[in-house]
């Protein structure tokens, strides 16, 4: 039987977003017969960023209560916690790095991203990696890789806000006169007088 499963990473806040679009989702099909449904919280993820550890304790409790909350029904899904399960942390260490969006959904989104971020291919890519943990390494290092010249970009654009309203205000000029023009115009089309 074909098997939704979907986790939430302990680190950082929930938000509508992850309601609309992964919350909602999986608990109206949890009822689905035709599919085994697995709700988690992957607290294991949390700990691969800069972490405080009573802070990932208190937000697994946090979303799991939210989970149950928006609808998760554990006699409908089976609904855990990562961590309480180390055959997952085990077949993680055995979980072949393959680009199959059906077989390996999990691994193909994050071939996705590294290819994405590289301009290589995920099928190519898949070949590079013996193991779930180096691949995870070497997208880290690409979405790094990736955003540095944002981030620079953004540090210098924030150590000089003047700037940043200048251009600001330069958008906001190009824009009215483009709407005034357009208004000017429709006013003329229905028969009104100008000014």
């Amino acid at each position: 039987m074909p098997r939704r499963l979907t986790g939430f990473t302990s680190s950082g806040n929930l938000h509508l977003g992850n309601y609309i679009g992964a919350m909602r989702p999986i608990i109206t099909e949890q009822t689905n017969t035709d599919t085994d449904t697995v709700v988690f919280v992957s607290d294991l993820h949390a700990l691969t960023l800069h972490h405080d550890p009573t802070e990932v304790r208190q937000r697994t409790v946090e979303f799991a209560t939210l989970l149950l909350a928006a609808g998760a029904d554990p006699d409908a899904c089976l609904f855990l916690v990562q961590s309480h399960v180390p055959e997952h942390t085990e077949l993680h260490y055995l979980t072949e790095v393959v680009y199959d969006p059906d077989r390996a959904p999990g691994t193909s989104n994050l071939l996705a991203i590294h290819a994405s971020c590289t301009g290589d291919k995920p099928q190519r890519l898949a070949q590079h990696f013996d193991r779930y943990s180096e691949l995870k390494q070497a997208i880290a290092d690409a979405v790094v890789a990736t955003l540095a010249p944002v981030r620079q970009r953004y540090v210098e654009l924030a150590a000089d806000p003047e700037h940043v309203r200048a251009v600001l205000r330069a958008g906001v000029k190009r824009a009215r006169e483009q709407a005034s023009d357009k208004v000017q115009r429709a006013k003329a089309a229905l028969g009104l007088l100008p000014a």
